[in-house]
């Protein structure tokens, strides 16, 4: 079998990067339940889409909010019922210092695992 594929380099956002690195060592099987492994998006900001492929238009995406300068994990499943959430994984209108003891990518693993757990429960 003489099959090729290519693959173009494509900028991750590193909050982006976190998720999706934290979702493929922690909670594979859970992707791999839902249809997730291979369903990514890359935009060209960074961000990233992935879709569930038997829920319609059921996806999890990172988003930027350039007016409020904040970075957010969001997430519609559509099983029973619709579920939503939107998790704030940084605000860069609060100093550096600010009062969370937790480090970015342990707040941002924190919401992944949150929001994972929330689709298990509705299922």
């Amino acid at each position: 079998d003489n099959k090729t594929s290519t693959t173009k380099e494509a900028y991750v956002h590193p909050l982006s990067q976190i998720i999706l690195q934290h979702l493929q060592e922690c909670h594979f099987e859970w992707m791999e339940r839902y249809g997730l492994n291979e369903h990514l998006t890359i935009q060209k900001d960074g961000t990233f889409e992935l879709s569930f492929p038997n829920h319609k238009g059921g996806k999890i995406w990172t988003s930027y909010d350039a007016k409020e300068k904040k970075h957010y994990l969001s997430i519609m499943f559509k099983g029973q019922t619709v579920t939503t959430g939107q998790y704030l994984l940084q605000d860069n209108m609060k100093p550096a210092w600010h009062s969370d003891k937790r480090s970015t990518p342990e707040k941002v693993q924190d919401a992944v695992d949150e929001m994972v757990n929330m689709v298990s429960s509705c299922t």
